[in-house]
């Protein structure tokens, strides 16, 4: 018997995201990947481009037996494993990377030291990270979901609680 269906974390080759998001929605999989609008400056001026939140992966809703036979989709390289185990997400750490697309944030790999924090009011009310400065300006860092990588928001009257 099949298990039900997870959220699975498929990595991509450069650039291919868009490429295996539409490959898995022809296939009639749930595919989601997180868009962020980033301003880019081309010889005819500036524009808004619509750019993936976290390159080189695609967030999949299938059962564990099918990432074997998804793995080899053209543009994907594989799902992202530890210890040869698929890595999975919450349905909670899809919800969040949508709502983070929201305020144009940076992604790093490791967080800086700093203080733990509770968003008690707005949009992301209810997320805890890590409050950080760098020059004049605070950050809050947020897990993303998959192992070794932050995303980062600058914080602009942001209502918090630290955490202990």
């Amino acid at each position: 018997m099949e298990k039900p269906e997870e959220w699975y974390v498929l990595r991509t080759k450069i650039k291919k995201e868009f490429l295996v998001q539409e490959e898995l929605t022809q296939k009639g999989i749930e595919a989601e990947l997180p868009l962020t609008t980033k301003l880019v400056s081309t010889k005819k001026g500036i524009r808004k481009i619509k750019k993936p939140l976290i390159s080189g992966y695609v967030f999949v809703k299938c059962s564990e037996q099918q990432t074997e036979r998804l793995k080899f989709l053209q543009g994907s390289i594989d799902f992202l494993r530890i210890n040869n185990i698929p890595q999975k997400l919450t349905q909670s750490d899809i919800l969040r990377l949508k709502k983070l697309c929201e305020f144009a944030p940076e992604i790093c790999s490791v967080p800086e030291a700093g203080t733990k924090v509770l968003i008690t009011f707005g949009t992301l009310k209810g997320i805890t990270g890590i409050v950080t400065s760098k020059k004049n300006k605070n950050y809050f860092i947020v897990e993303s979901g998959i192992n070794g990588i932050f995303i980062k928001i600058e914080l602009k009257n942001t209502l918090f609680e630290i955490i202990q």
